[in-house]
């Protein structure tokens, strides 16, 4: 019985770099979309942060905190 590796699909292919992602030549068209919508969230996430920073914009706080023993 010969012991084939887990990774051996993913041998020899060539891979590309889009932004942070590491995909294959053709990455499928629902994977084309998750990538930009991630990278179009990420972006949003960037420009709010600096738009902080800037005092352009108040913080949100989004989360409500209950800091006690009883409840």
């Amino acid at each position: 019985m010969e012991l084939i590796p887990y990774t051996r699909d993913m041998e020899n292919k060539a891979m590309q770099r889009t932004g942070f992602f590491l995909h294959n030549e053709n990455p499928s068209p629902l994977m084309q979309t998750v990538m930009e919508k991630i990278q179009r969230q990420m972006q949003a996430e960037h420009e709010y942060r600096q738009a902080v920073r800037a005092g352009r914009i108040e913080p949100v706080q989004s989360t409500n905190w209950n800091i006690s023993d009883r409840h």
